[in-house]
This record gives C-alpha cells, sequence and structure tokens, in this order.
C-alpha cells in the first residue's frame, strides 16, 4: 500500500510483480539520485531492485516480471514467479500444516532445499489459481511441459551473474554439519574456474 499525495492516485490499483527490494530503485529514483555500484570495499555490487514509480503514479509498466524466492543459503531459488507463473521446487513438507493444495502431494509444509528439491516444479497459473492449488505442469491431461521454459532461462540468467557478483558470506551462520569429501570437491572445482576469471573465495568452514 502507497499513500503519496499528488503522485498516486487514491483507490488506485496495480498487479504489477513489485516486492520490499524494490523500495530501494523507487527511493533512489524519488531522490534524483544513483545506486552505488561498489561496497565499502571497492567490490562491484549490484541491486536487485527496480524503480517503481511508473506503476505508482500510473505511468507506465514495472520493469520487473519476476521473482525469485530464496532461504538465506541457496543459490539457486526455491521457487519463482515469471509473468502469471509461478514454478515451485521446495514448497512440498511433511512438517507443518495443511495447505488446501491439491497439487501432486498433500503440501504439508515446507521441507526447505536442504531437505528436499523436486527434479520437476509444480507449475500454478496465479491468475486462474491464486491459492496455488492446481498443478497445471504434472495433473492435467494437456501437455504443459512448455510452461517451464522461460523459468528455466529466467534462472540460468540469474546464476550467471554470479560469475561478476560473487555472492556474499551469510550474515549469521550456525553449524550445519561437516564437510563431506564430495561437497569439498565439487566446491573446489567452482573455486578454480572462478579464479580463471579473476575471482577468489575461500573454502567453507563447516559452520
Amino acid at each position: 500500500m502507497v499513500r503519496w499525495p499528488g503522485h498516486v492516485k487514491p483507490g488506485s490499483k496495480s498487479d504489477d510483480i513489485a516486492g520490499g527490494l524494490d523500495l530501494m530503485a523507487t527511493f533512489a529514483s524519488v531522490a534524483g539520485v544513483d545506486l552505488p555500484k561498489e561496497d565499502r570495499d571497492g567490490q562491484p555490487m549490484i541491486f536487485d531492485s527496480y524503480d517503481m514509480t511508473p506503476i505508482w503514479e500510473g505511468t507506465g509498466k514495472s520493469e520487473r516480471n519476476w521473482w525469485f524466492y530464496f532461504t538465506e543459503d541457496e543459490l539457486s531459488p526455491g521457487a519463482v514467479r515469471l509473468n502469471q507463473f509461478k514454478y515451485v521446487f521446495n514448497l512440498r513438507g511433511d512438517d507443518g500444516a495443511h495447505t488446501g493444495g491439491l497439487a501432486v502431494d498433500t503440501n504439508l509444509g515446507w521441507k526447505g532445499a536442504s531437505k528436499y528439491i523436486a527434479t520437476v516444479p509444480q507449475v500454478f497459473d496465479l491468475l486462474a489459481d491464486p491459492q496455488e492449488r492446481y498443478d497445471i505442469f504434472m495433473t492435467t491431461f494437456t501437455e504443459s511441459t512448455w510452461a517451464v521454459v522461460p523459468a528455466n532461462e529466467t534462472v540460468a540468467k540469474l546464476m550467471k551473474t554470479y560469475v561478476k557478483y560473487p555472492p556474499r558470506k551469510l550474515q549469521s551462520e550456525t553449524y550445519t554439519g561437516p564437510i563431506t569429501i564430495s561437497k569439498y570437491q565439487r566446491f573446489e572445482s567452482i573455486r578454480k574456474e572462478l579464479e580463471k576469471q579473476g575471482f577468489s573465495i575461500g573454502m567453507p568452514t563447516g559452520n
């Protein structure tokens, strides 16, 4: 909800995709300043933020047509919103309240990315099904595999940004168990590839 006398028309409504992340670019636009391109250490950074003044003032559409859903420790999103569709990889669970979902399984809560990741997502048409009850990808009689292609392309673009803007250390960490040899080998492979491109990251500690 936005109140901005003289700019936002009372009672107006928009169905564009926007969220709290976009407040940063919006406030910077209103103030007439540019967002910084480097952090305090001089390292490049990017804001996943878009100016919302066009949709607030009714002068245009949002530049954003997607939204990624992460836990703090995820690099690949657990769910993706793209236009009217939402692709859910990690909403299924076994330790929560019934959601009323009729898609694929009983959706007893969220297991989290570390415990369960679907090999194919649940796909919901949010305009027709805002409660996310009907999975159009796996539970309809028509072929709907096409629906996942745009989401895969959007996630691929996101993953490529990690090369130029490497993920930062978590703000708070807890002990997550020992580092296994297989995890170490995978991480070391990524480190070597990044070093070829001028990036250096340390090894995890297991904490």
